[in-house]
């Protein structure tokens, strides 16, 4: 396998712990060019390896913003979505609905341009979600299913306008696509888009705050039954002081009482 089509973790390579984390997948340097989905009607289903968000954290993490690499262009009605499929890289099935996961959240749809731009790592096209979507990769592989109805516009047309791919076999990516958006079946091959996905991770309590969550419940728990004990033990002291007069009298039936005149 080349050693350039990798998973990238191009910023914070252990955990991911701050807002705006980058993640390139299957890596920031592809192999070979394509059309792609985004210069002419296209249904392109592209699914990405869990392994490539290993260091998303238990609580996963909540995507952004999508960049890719090729040439600008504005395109008058595009639908991206995201699911979570059980469908493993280089194995999507022939029917484009069947490798749909049941979260499946449209994150962006109607007019979007591409501007070909320098981003993070020579990513250059930004997608900015209008919908973030929640990727928990412990639930299996995440699903891109791009429909552009109707094809792109270029500012500045190259002879053939293309966007970055890897076409490695046992890489972290591959598609299902087919040139008719409205098909329900298309071809699968190993191909992928170079993506860059902008994530936030979702934080998780830390064993320290949940030991003060923990020891703060205790501490009102163990306030509030002292207080009750007190209330009860002053509300005895009362009735006893005021029901025991030194010489015996019940001052509850004789207060007030006058001496009998005889």
């Amino acid at each position: 396998m080349n050693n350039l089509l990798h998973i990238a973790v191009i910023a914070f390579p252990a955990f991911l712990t701050a807002a705006d984390a980058f993640l390139a997948v299957p890596g920031s340097v592809g192999n070979a060019e394509s059309v792609g989905p985004f210069f002419v009607p296209t249904r392109w289903q592209q699914v990405y390896d869990s392994s490539a968000f290993s260091n998303a954290g238990f609580n996963g993490v909540s995507i952004t913003a999508l960049y890719f690499k090729g040439d600008g262009v504005s395109i008058t009605n595009i639908q991206l979505s995201l699911s979570t499929t059980s469908k493993a890289v280089d194995s999507l099935g022939p029917v484009f609905a069947d490798n749909v996961g049941t979260d499946n959240t449209v994150i962006y749809s109607g007019f979007l341009m591409l501007n070909s731009g320098l981003g993070p790592s020579t990513f250059n096209l930004l997608v900015t979600l209008q919908t973030p979507f929640h990727y928990q990769p412990a639930n299996g592989n995440l699903l891109l299913d791009v429909r552009n109805f109707s094809g792109g516009i270029l500012p500045v047309p190259p002879s053939i306008p293309t966007i970055d791919v890897s076409t490695v076999a046992g890489d972290s990516v591959s598609r299902l696509y087919a040139t008719d958006v409205g098909a329900a079946f298309g071809t699968a091959d190993t191909s992928g888009l170079l993506t860059l996905f902008v994530v936030d991770p979702i934080p998780e309590p830390s064993s320290l705050a949940l030991l003060f969550l923990g020891t703060a419940t205790f501490w009102l728990s163990a306030r509030r039954r002292k207080l009750q004990l007190g209330n009860s033990s002053e509300a005895q002291d009362i009735l006893k002081d005021r029901t025991t007069e030194p010489d015996g009298v019940n001052s509850f039936t004789n207060e007030g009482a006058q001496p009998n005149q005889q």
